[in-house]
């Protein structure tokens, strides 16, 4: 027997059902097919109209079952002469069921409607007016209505029956092409005209209302008859976003009422006022737009959203295809006038205005129809645009279609952000006309911004804080990207922001053109793959823990269902198994190695593009052997590959245009070249005072994966990549702690290599995570030992040259965090430097004893660092989605039940506190990358800290250290470990890039 919980009450089903149920979950599914319906409807408001007694499960099949204010109707049942067949539609407006009239022996549509019609007499007497007035209407574009039945307290529509498909469908395939278009809001509004001229006002007129038969005739549905009401906050499909409106009014307008789907209400209707034809002529300019675009102008993730866009946004004639003519354009200003004054007063009008089809478009762009050579000509054209607008334009007096080198500078004051986790470095779109990429004012949220290379001025994507890392749709009409914890898309012709799915440092997307995304979750993951309209991701590959730790950088090839990836490991000087890797969607075929290689590729013009050595290469490639099948052929020389992230930092289109961050270094600079070739410019560690204000910079092109600094400011110790892979600890002397800094800083300049850095530690394999001891002498690190001592955690002290195994890591990536001021203890964290659930925090007693737990609950703890005094544990949890800084008694400095507090430091997320060497100041983070600080008053039992203070936007990444400094005159100095950027680099611009593949 299966059982339904009901309010509490668990209600026995057999051979029998109630008569109603409300707010029911059911149990296992019953067996019978009648059982199953109730099952299927579980978790919503059901209830049974039937005979007043309790049916068998056998007539249960064949009367309706009334949800969520709905009818939902099975096979069989009848509705007065037709009977059903089966459901073809649902949206929330009602269901929409296939049926046949026995009587005549043709196909109906029969649609179930809101129960709130057939309990409001008043609105259901005016619903039966309106349709006796639709259906003595016989237009050819008008979806005909044959009748009202009403069944057991429900109401039911009987429509004619249009096979095809609905405008809405159509649009989401893509934009409908220029004369299609016409030809279509031409029958649209045709049939619109007819209902206006009986006299009938649609209020509802969007796609969804649309059908298309397969001969291309258009035809109007539902006019003036569905109304239910909008949830808030609905993110529903913009097709399927259900009518507003207040049940409880009767009168067809009255002000304060609202009718009408959102994202198509005219401006009046949006503010409840009274509305006329003029509402349809509106609902049809936005139509007639969205057909063009492939998207609503004013399309919101919200109700509010699209409402606020209907009343302030302007119209983006930008945004629709270069060839449209200006009749097309004009029907669309007339029709889309706020002031509906202004506007047509006669759809008749807007019709005739489109059937003047001027032919002549106002520029020259190319089309979706366009071919490779007019895309080439309007790729030079922009060049030349280019030099005039300021670029720096190079070789433009080569033949038809050169390679052209151009340079898009970035926005005044805005920094690009090329490299490290928390980036966005420039993709251009399919079409080859547009550029995105991530910026950041000073002190500010980064933002993606897209330069138009027909627009000498670049575009600020409101509502993309925090991006990271965006991707192109296949249509160039919408950019992906990522924040800290989500995967979204921006759509640029509404301005709206849609949440696709979690994502928690993602790292890579690609949107495929069937309407999916593959993209990276985090950092440490496989690909995953997710409706690009949302739902719940799928897991598409999975690494192979025993060689890689990520796959990331994944890219859709057009016209497959194959893709690229790159297959990395965060394991130092473990990359030779690193390579791209070819797989299919369908795994009708393993991933396929490629090429050994430590970057994302593409795929374009047959070919695989790739960076080796600060060199893009391209390389044919066969799909079907998944091999590579011709010579390799420079494309772009000095990329600035970006091994923090295994980032190529170049995208390619197939319509000739190429952008890259491109090495702007001395090409001559051996050491240099040493620093690209791992990060993007080579690290640095940049002296910073409490305002921001370089002070000095030490160890240029160094590549490095941490930095600590000695208690008295003078040293940096600083784990080095080498040229094996492997990294070692240096040391480098600094000029903290020295007056000379604020009174002179050109002399610290002048005098920061010397003495020479030199090199501390000489082991095989990695060693990483220095951690300074109190006194100066030693320093503690992670090394992977040597197959005679173990991997584990040693310290060294200076001068012996002697590493002493402070205890064995069994294999693991367990390392040392911070050495408390007593010398005591040394705080370590388990598992790994990249941030993992496993991340715990321990003490280890120097003196002996077992270890100490400190922070060991559910998700990640990192970071830690104890202050001054000893009294104070601060550290970094990830809970939901975020980082955020917490400070808890230090557990050996307290008796036994005092150490269970803790305080939340960061209310708006923060990451790596640091303490003041007095400890009279605790820092961090922010998410921006901001430097916070607060003053402390830890000399009681209770930890006190005052509200925050916004330092200075910092050169700070994810993964990246920084340091504190002893004060000077009262104020601390930084050291950060900094990727080396050009703050001020442009965007390296290629045109026609498959010049290059004809030296092949």
């Amino acid at each position: 027997m299966t059982h339904f919980q009901c309010e509490g009450e668990e209600i026995g089903v057999g051979g029998r059902l109630p008569l109603r149920l409300a707010a029911c979950r059911a149990g296992p599914a019953p067996s019978s097919s009648a059982a199953k319906r109730w099952w299927w409807n579980a978790d919503v408001v059901i209830t049974k109209f039937g005979p007043p007694n309790f049916p068998s499960a056998a007539h249960i099949a064949s009367v309706p079952i009334r949800y969520d204010g709905l009818v939902s109707l099975t096979p069989g049942t009848k509705i007065g002469s037709v009977v059903i067949e089966r459901e073809i539609g649902r949206g929330g407006m009602g269901v929409v069921y296939l049926a046949r009239d026995t009587r005549l022996d043709r196909p109906v549509a029969v649609k179930a409607l809101p129960a709130t019609l057939a309990s409001d007499p008043d609105r259901l007497a005016r619903f039966e007016r309106e349709a006796r007035t639709l259906a003595t209407l016989n237009h050819p574009n008008i979806a005909g209505i044959y009748g009202v039945e009403e069944e057991e307290g429900a109401s039911y529509l009987l429509l004619e029956y249009v096979e095809g498909e609905s405008l809405a469908d159509r649009i989401d395939r893509g934009p409908i092409h220029v004369d299609d278009a016409i030809d279509l809001a031409a029958q649209i509004a045709q049939g619109v005209e007819a209902a206006h001229e009986a006299g009938v006002i649609h209020r509802d007129l969007k796609p969804g209302n649309v059908m298309v038969t397969p001969d291309g005739v258009a035809k109007v549905l539902d006019f003036g008859l569905a109304r239910t009401e909008e949830p808030t906050g609905s993110s529903a499909s913009i097709h399927e976003n259900p009518t507003l409106t207040s049940p409880a009014q009767h009168s067809p307008t009255i002000p304060g009422v609202i009718l009408g789907t959102a994202a198509y209400m005219s401006p009046e209707q949006a503010r409840g006022r009274r509305v006329d034809t003029r509402t349809d002529i509106w609902s049809f300019g936005v139509l007639l737009y969205e057909m063009l675009t492939g998207a609503s102008p004013f399309r919101g993730e919200t109700v509010s959203d699209s409402i606020g866009a209907i009343l302030h946004k302007d119209l983006d004639l930008k945004a629709l295809p270069a060839d449209t003519p200006r009749s097309v354009r004009r029907t669309l200003e007339r029709c889309l006038a706020r002031d509906r004054q202004a506007r047509w007063r006669h759809i008749g009008d807007a019709r005739i205005e489109l059937s003047s089809r001027d032919s002549d478009p106002p520029a020259l762009q190319p089309t979706t129809r366009s071919n490779w050579k007019i895309s080439a000509l309007v790729a030079l054209i922009a060049a030349v645009a280019f030099a005039a607008a300021g670029f720096t334009v190079a070789n433009r007096s080569r033949p038809e279609a050169p390679l052209v080198h151009a340079s898009i500078e970035p926005p005044a004051g805005v920094r690009i952000l090329f490299s490290g986790d928390l980036a966005g470095p420039p993709v251009i779109s399919p079409d080859g006309l547009k550029v995105a990429f991530c910026g950041a004012r000073e002190g500010e949220l980064r933002r993606i911004w897209v330069r138009d290379l027909r627009d000498p001025e670049p575009r600020e994507l409101k509502g993309t804080d925090e991006a990271l890392f965006p991707f192109w749709s296949p249509d160039s009409r919408e950019i992906g990207f990522f924040t800290t914890d989500s995967l979204k898309r921006f759509d640029l012709v509404s301005g709206t922001v849609q949440r696709v799915c979690d994502a928690d440092q993602g790292r890579g997307a690609s949107w495929t053109e069937d309407g999916r995304i593959i993209f990276s979750p985090t950092f440490r993951s496989g690909l995953s793959i997710v409706n690009a309209q949302g739902g719940e991701p799928q897991p598409l590959t999975e690494p192979d823990s025993d060689f890689h730790t990520s796959h990331r950088w994944p890219f859709a090839i057009p016209g497959t269902d194959q893709f690229l990836y790159v297959a990395v490991t965060s394991r130092v000087g473990e990359t030779e198994h690193n390579g791209i890797y070819l797989g299919s969607i369908d795994d009708s075929q393993a991933p396929t190695r490629i090429m050994a290689n430590d970057y994302g590729a593409q795929f374009v013009s047959d070919h695989l593009l790739y960076v080796r050595d600060g060199v893009l290469l391209a390389s044919r490639l066969d799909l079907q052997s998944r091999k590579i099948v011709g010579p390799q052929t420079v494309v772009a020389r000095d990329i600035a590959a970006d091994l923090s992230t295994w980032h190529g930092q170049f995208s390619a289109s197939a319509s000739g245009g190429l952008v890259f961050n491109q090495w702007r270094q001395d090409p001559d600079d051996t050491e240099a070249r040493r620093g690209y070739s791992w990060f993007a410019e080579g690290d640095r560690v940049s002296g910073m005072d409490s305002t921001g204000r370089v002070l000095a910079t030490y160890a240029a092109n160094t590549p490095m994966l941490s930095i600590s600094l000695s208690p008295d400011g003078r040293l940096l110790a600083m784990a080095v990549i080498s040229d094996d892979g492997f990294t070692d600890l240096w040391l480098h002397p600094t000029a903290f702690g020295t007056s000379a800094e604020i009174v002179d800083p050109n002399v610290i300049r002048s005098s920061i290599h010397a003495p020479e850095p030199r090199r501390l530690t000489f082991l095989d394999g990695a060693e990483i995570s220095p951690v300074w001891s109190p006194d100066g002498t030693e320093i503690a690190f992670r090394w992977d030992g040597d197959g005679v001592r173990p991997r584990g955690i040693y310290r060294k002290r200076f001068g012996d040259g002697v590493e002493t195994l402070v205890r064995s890591n069994n294999g693991g990536d367990d390392y040392p965090a911070h050495w408390t001021s007593d010398g005591r203890f040394l705080i370590i964290v388990s598992d790994t430097l990249i941030m993992s659930e496993l991340n715990d925090i321990y003490a280890i007693p120097l003196d002996g004893g077992d270890e100490i737990p400190l922070v060991t609950g559910p998700g990640p703890d990192y970071w830690p660092e104890v202050s001054p005094d000893g009294r104070w544990l601060a550290y970094t949890s990830r809970s939901d989605a975020r980082n955020q800084v917490y400070v808890i008694p230090f557990a050996p400095a307290w008796p036994e039940g005092q150490a269970n507090r803790k305080w939340l430091v960061s209310e708006n997320g923060g990451r790596m506190p640091r303490w003041s060497r007095d400890g009279a100041q605790l820092y961090y983070i922010s998410d921006a990358g901001i430097l916070i600080e607060h003053d402390i008053d830890a000399s009681t039992e209770t930890f006190n800290f005052s509200t925050p203070r916004a330092l200075f936007q910092t050169p700070w990444d994810t993964g990246r250290t920084y340091a504190v400094s002893p004060k000077l005159e009262g104020m601390s100095q930084f050291a950060f470990l900094d990727s080396g950027e050009d703050h001020d680099a442009p965007i390296s611009l290629l045109l026609n890039w498959q010049q290059a593949l004809k030296t092949e």
